[in-house]
């Protein structure tokens, strides 16, 4: 991502550089003798965090409006604080004040700017959460993501179902097994497979309710928690993507889809209930595309 804003980059060399150079040319050094150490490491620490700053907003992110404010704000804000850091070694004629005004103007407008670029960096996060919904719902833990599909693992659905189970309201699961999908993979690669696997997440994620948290189960199986959803209806859901799959090529002749619906019993708990759903999977292999929960 960094070398994508290498005009970036350039800017912030030549801005040192060019600071550089109208310091030496301004001012005179100061003997050896005069330099004051702890200021010289208290701001010499200032233009290192000055610095992680410009690093990091270009590091994390593409080029766009929010970018190039936090680029702007931070780029000013740092040439204030490598002015700060050459004020240590230079001392400036008393009656020439322009190193002064080019030294103190920075640091308010870059500030400013770059609060403009968080403002605009928070509003961006809220549109991500709002579509990160139906991937995270309510904790955010991303050691628990799959890095393959950017869905959260089977843990992090117990947690989930833990704190759903505890509201004693109406939940199902439903559950999609890919079938086949290990020959698919010996004979089209396992490029081809991971292609189906996040294809397959993005088809789900789109079709489910905003509401509804999918989770990649392992392996070749998805499984989504439908919160205060009744076992007609989850089913219903599973039918309709089922109709819609089947109508989509990517997958191939040769894998199949199941799906099963799974209610929540009074008194489970997420062992149990995801334990009853992985027996069900087992037993139902081989029946067929879109199976029906019994």
């Amino acid at each position: 991502m960094l070398m994508t804003h290498k005009y970036k980059l350039l800017a912030l060399l030549l801005a040192m550089t060019g600071l550089l150079t109208l310091a030496l040319d301004q001012g005179q050094l100061k003997p050896w003798g005069d330099l004051n150490w702890l200021d010289l490491v208290g701001e010499g620490c200032v233009l290192l965090v000055s610095l992680a700053w410009v690093y990091l907003a270009l590091a994390s992110r593409p080029h766009g409006r929010v970018t190039l404010l936090l680029f702007s704000g931070g780029l000013a804000f740092f040439c204030s604080c490598w002015l700060d850091f050459l004020d240590e070694f230079l001392r400036y004629p008393a009656d020439q004040p322009m190193m002064s005004w080019i030294e103190s103007l920075p640091a308010p407008l870059g500030l400013g700017v770059l609060t403009l670029g968080l403002w605009g960096w928070h509003r961006e996060q809220l549109a991500i959460n709002a579509q990160l919904k139906g991937r995270e719902q309510f904790f955010r833990e991303h050691q628990l993501v799959d890095p393959l599909t950017r869905l959260n693992t089977q843990p992090y659905l117990q947690l989930v179902l833990d704190r759903e189970l505890a509201l004693g309201k109406p939940l199902c699961l439903l559950a999609w097994d890919l079938e086949a999908f290990g020959l698919f993979n010996l004979r089209r690669g396992e490029l081809a497979g991971d292609r189906v696997l996040r294809e397959l997440a993005e088809f789900l994620l789109a079709g489910l309710r905003s509401e509804d948290l999918l989770c990649r189960l392992g392996g070749d199986r998805f499984v989504a928690l439908l919160p205060q959803t009744a076992l007609a209806e989850a089913e219903a859901i599973g039918q309709g993507l089922g109709r819609q799959l089947r109508q989509r090529n990517w997958l191939g002749d040769s894998l199949g889809v199941r799906s099963l619906a799974l209610a929540a019993q009074p008194g489970d708990n997420s062992d149990q209930l995801l334990g009853r759903l992985m027996h069900r999977l087992e037993s139902r292999k081989g029946l067929g595309p879109f199976v029906r929960s019994a």
